[in-house]
């Protein structure tokens, strides 16, 4: 029609311009704060001019613990990311944090912080461990009991890692959680390292976590998803093994 108007030298009127969106990259599309912000990096925080929709946008960056300190109720922890040091308080008890994490690559999930309209730090949620202070090497105690379960090698990785996480762990129960993971993993042709992912970031390997909801286990299962008894009491060869359900 544009064309046809042209040709017989009719005005043409201008086309109205696309719509802006309704959100900027420090806007998630969402209402609330319970959804990561991945826009939001320490990058853009740090050169953008403060906005009061980031108070309390919930981030996920990652970082060095530099320093874990326990004041009173709270966990601080100072965070080096990059070149900056970003300073973290956890009011709540952290399962991740409940052993010095010094020296400790880690991903933080938290709440940005303002004070005097300026950047303060994270208020921490959650800490997921990335890496340790030390390169993989397994205890010759941690040896024995894989050899007694005829572990294979990625099992004895994955108990080295839940080692890392719980040092206060038996080396029986760490060998038996490496071993639970390896197995239901081929048994139901996935990734170990991707199953064992997942339990890591539902329980932090913790074999008795219980959630506020009720969520019970390394896989944080509910009461209604296994029926079984051993699964109220935290078993661990049963709760890895209801885990698949999930996928």
């Amino acid at each position: 029609m544009a064309a046809l108007a042209c040709s017989l030298g009719m005005a043409v009127p201008a086309q109205a311009a696309p719509a802006a969106p309704s959100h900027s990259w420090f806007e998630p599309a969402h209402e609330g704060r319970s959804y990561v912000n991945q826009h939001l990096t320490l990058d853009r925080l740090l050169k953008g001019h403060p906005k009061a929709s980031w108070r309390n946008q919930l981030v996920l960056w990652e970082g060095d613990v530099l320093e874990q300190k326990v004041q009173g109720t709270e966990t601080r922890v100072k965070l080096r990311c990059g070149s900056t040091v970003v300073n973290v308080h956890c009011p709540l008890p952290v399962y991740t944090l409940d052993v010095d994490r010094t020296g400790y690559r880690v991903a933080v999930k938290g709440e940005v912080e303002f004070k005097d309209g300026r950047f303060a730090g994270l208020i921490g949620r959650s800490f997921i461990l990335l890496s340790p202070k030390r390169p993989w090497s397994r205890s010759t105690g941690l040896q024995r009991s894989l050899d007694k379960l005829k572990a294979p090698q990625m099992a004895g990785f994955l108990a080295w890692w839940v080692q890392c996480h719980h040092p206060d762990y038996k080396q029986e129960q760490c060998a038996k959680v490496g071993v639970a993971l390896v197995r239901e993993a081929q048994k139901n042709s996935i990734d170990p390292l991707f199953f064992a992912s997942l339990v890591q970031i539902e329980s932090a390997f913790r074999v008795d976590a219980v959630s506020e909801t009720g969520a019970y286990g390394l896989g944080q299962l509910m009461p209604g998803t296994a029926s079984d008894p051993a699964f109220r009491r935290i078993d661990v060869d049963v709760n890895t093994g209801k885990v698949r359900g999930l996928f």
